[in-house]
């Protein structure tokens, strides 16, 4: 290459002068790699030449690599075949269904309109993905969701980032190489005094109004409110006996979750009152098209929603639940009793040590004194 003007060289790659624009330029065996170089100036371009060169002496340095949204497209076929040999139990990496629209909806509903300041990351090689990317992912997703779900996002970016390395894309995984962001605790853990609970209904959309009264009246896990047929009820005797995990209907957590229950007469008129609104479908609280919804909706887009609205503590559904159990016992009802009702094995210190709850202005409205 008698035109060309050396500019700089490392081991392996170096940096041209070649009909008027800079290049790379290095050797694969006795094949030429010639290359426009990249960068906005000289040292941009210097720097991108280095990092070539140590990644190509370091054995890591990948030539061709597809696009972020191209191997998406070929994870999701991936994932869907996982999904197909767990369904037909063959051999081999499988996945459930739920899990798979998990994925699915991160990369589609997230990663893929996620903007960087170089670009969208949809249109990125894999190979130029590093450690800087993913801090910059994470700070994109950071702006609009929780810790939690963020975390759970990175989680499906590490998944494609494997998938690539194991198909030549890139040569190492930079998500592992980041933190994840700091997250709340899991489970809200307060439980809710009746007032409480008539105030969050009252401020909740009509949606869910529904939801959050059955959940209060029957103590239901939310997988078994979300499961719920209309078959399920008959007058006013509630059969439980599936929940619902990740859009998958399973059957109930525990062998003693199978059950039955009397509803209330208010409870009865709220079904009653709902089934002439409600979405045509098996299921008594579907989507709006009529298919199984999910407890993360109901929790981000109708709970948590009213709570704030009603200047209430956020409660999660188990909160709920914990409201049901608590309400009986306060009652004078047999624990036995509320243990069946809520799918305990009888004589379970679960009741006890997880849902029963006592507050100190309760215990101070007794007469519980001594003297001497």
């Amino acid at each position: 290459m008698k035109s060309a003007v050396k500019l700089w060289s490392g081991k392996t790659v170096q940096l041209i002068q070649y009909r008027g624009k800079p290049h790379t330029i290095w050797y694969e065996g006795e094949r030429r790699v010639l290359r426009v170089a990249k960068g906005n100036n000289f040292e941009e371009q210097k720097e991108i030449a280095k990092k070539i060169d140590a990644e190509i002496n370091q054995g890591v340095y990948i030539s061709k690599s597809r696009t972020f949204e191209k191997v998406c497209e070929n994870f999701d076929v991936e994932s869907f075949s996982q999904v197909k040999r767990q369904r037909l139990d063959k051999p081999g990496r499988k996945i459930s269904q739920g899990r798979y629209v998990e994925l699915t909806g991160h990369i589609k509903n997230h990663l893929l309109k996620v903007k960087l300041p170089l670009g969208s990351l949809k249109n990125m090689h894999m190979k130029d993905i590093d450690a800087a990317t993913v801090v910059q992912i994470r700070a994109e997703l950071a702006k609009y969701l929780k810790g939690q779900t963020a975390n759970k996002i990175l989680n499906t970016l590490n998944r494609v980032c494997v998938f690539a390395i194991e198909n030549g894309d890139m040569k190492t995984n930079p998500v592992r190489d980041v933190d994840p962001l700091p997250t709340e605790s899991k489970r809200d853990d307060y439980t809710p005094t009746a007032e409480e609970v008539s105030r969050v209904i009252e401020h909740a959309l009509p949606r869910y109004q529904p939801i959050i009264k059955i959940a209060a009246m029957t103590g239901l896990r939310v997988g078994e409110l979300v499961s719920l047929e209309w078959g399920d009820i008959e007058e006013n005797v509630l059969t439980v006996q599936r929940a619902a995990h990740r859009y998958l209907v399973k059957s109930t957590k525990t062998e003693n979750g199978v059950r039955k229950l009397r509803l209330s007469q208010q409870a009865r008129q709220t079904l009653c009152e709902w089934k002439d609104k409600a979405p045509k479908s098996k299921y008594v609280f579907p989507t709006t098209t009529g298919k199984l919804d999910s407890q993360e909706n109901w929790r981000s887009r109708g709970l948590h929603p009213a709570c704030v609205r009603a200047n209430v503590k956020k409660f999660g559904w188990h909160g709920l639940r914990r409201f049901y159990i608590n309400s009986l016992l306060d009652a004078g009802a047999p624990k036995d009793h509320v243990q069946k009702l809520v799918g305990h094995a009888v004589g379970s210190h679960v009741t006890d040590a997880h849902y029963r709850r006592i507050r100190d202005e309760d215990v101070l409205q007794d007469d519980l004194t001594v003297s001497l």
